[in-house]
């Protein structure tokens, strides 16, 4: 059971994270250019009778709270539900396996 208040009280974001390679989350959605993943399926309560392959699948879930950090492998699929109001700041991380993708798509403009 995830609770709703963090240790201290104060706002939380709950996330789920899904492996980036994992196939039996990759066959249920697709990537798309101006989003990380599309899912087919609701993240949170997946229809495992349209998605039998889903309960074969892995996925992360965590709870944060304010001033908490948490690293994304690139290409994973994630949700994220805000449960109070908050303000989060996102960067993203260059390395060698991703700055050939990152190159490409700045090329493009």
């Amino acid at each position: 059971t995830v609770s709703r208040e963090g240790r201290s009280g104060r706002p939380l974001k709950r996330f789920r994270v899904f492996p980036h390679k994992d196939p039996n989350v990759l066959r249920y959605g697709r990537p798309m250019e101006s989003v990380n993943f599309v899912f087919d399926f609701d993240p949170w309560e997946p229809n495992y009778r349209l998605y039998p392959k889903l309960a074969e699948g892995h996925v992360f879930e965590t709870l944060m709270e304010s001033g908490d950090l948490l690293y994304i492998p690139g290409g994973s699929p994630h949700a994220v539900v805000n449960m109070d109001d908050n303000l989060a700041v996102s960067m993203n991380f260059l390395d060698l396996k991703t700055m050939p993708d990152f190159a490409r798509k700045c090329n493009k403009g």
